[in-house]
């Protein structure tokens, strides 16, 4: 059963921050600064995750939302979970399948997406 979380952000203390709750929670995480870099990862370990947790802005060709429609097209089994800390209008492009968690989000807020 897939238990990897992969988070994706570019704030370096809101991706540990999540990431020290995931792992404390239990799941396997791996971490990226950028949707360029995770979506490698996805692409070779997609059977072993279960969510992305992804920032809508990030540096580099792929934004989170850009990340989420393809990994909804591709593994549709994966749980999306979207994070902003603003209402940008790229919400709007989020698949059906994501859902939006906005920035400050909780502790439990994250593990209740992730259980």
């Amino acid at each position: 059963m897939a238990r990897t979380i992969c988070v994706v952000e570019d704030n370096a203390i809101v991706r540990l921050d999540a990431v020290v709750l995931l792992e404390e929670a239990g799941f396997d995480v791996v971490d990226f600064a950028s949707a360029d870099k995770a979506f490698p990862y996805l692409a070779e370990h997609a059977a072993d995750v279960a969510m992305v947790f992804t920032d809508v802005r990030l540096p580099g060709q792929l934004d989170g939302i850009a990340l989420a429609q393809r990994a909804a097209a591709s593994w549709p089994w994966m749980k999306l979970v979207v994070t902003s800390g603003t209402n940008s209008a790229a919400l709007k492009q989020m698949p059906p399948t994501a859902t939006f968690l906005p920035k400050p989000w909780l502790p439990t807020e994250l593990l209740a997406r992730a259980g």
